[in-house]
């Protein structure tokens, strides 16, 4: 009787995902375009020569993403900080998604460009989050773009973001 319980258990170890802890179950994958739409707040500090040290704090959406991707009609929030030397910029950050189900995913965002030409090249790398997405892995490789709208004066800002996805979500560890 022991045996058959034993081998039983074996067998449905097998042929159930759901007892297997230790292995990955695949959920989604994609890529595609994306065009989202950012505003905020920033903070120049200027450190002279040419210098200057931006804090900023940005909302946003993605307002055009594959339909069913995680990122198809997500939120953002972002905090990061710029250095600008003369008309050029690095700038990076970190921040949440949030889905319309309620999940969230976090990226690690870099980019550099000029002042008065915009983004030339970055991205922001997804680290995972919660629900669907914890064990989320991907990133947003952003395609050239104008300069942002930037009141000096209130500190606010307006812009586009524009590029290119890929993600890949597991149930389980990865």
């Amino acid at each position: 009787m022991k045996a058959k319980l034993i081998v039983m258990v074996l067998l449905m170890s097998l042929f159930s995902p759901s007892l297997a802890s230790a292995e990955f179950r695949f959920l989604k994958e994609g890529t595609g375009d994306y065009l989202g739409e950012v505003e905020g707040t920033s903070k120049f500090i200027e450190m002279g020569g040419g210098r200057y040290q931006v804090i900023w704090d940005a909302h946003g959406i993605i307002t055009s993403a594959p339909e069913g991707s995680p990122f198809y009609n997500a939120k953002s929030h972002f905090m990061g900080t710029t250095h600008i030397i003369d008309d050029s910029f690095k700038s990076n950050g970190g921040g949440v998604f949030t889905t319309p189900n309620g999940d969230t995913f976090y990226g690690v965002s870099e980019a550099e460009g000029s002042v008065s030409g915009g983004i030339r090249s970055g991205k922001v790398s997804i680290l995972g989050g919660s629900g669907e997405c914890v064990y989320m892995k991907g990133e947003m490789i952003f395609a050239p773009r104008p300069a942002q709208t930037t009141d000096k004066e209130s500190g606010k800002f307006h812009g586009i973001s524009k590029g290119k996805l890929s993600w890949r979500m597991f149930y389980g560890k990865e």
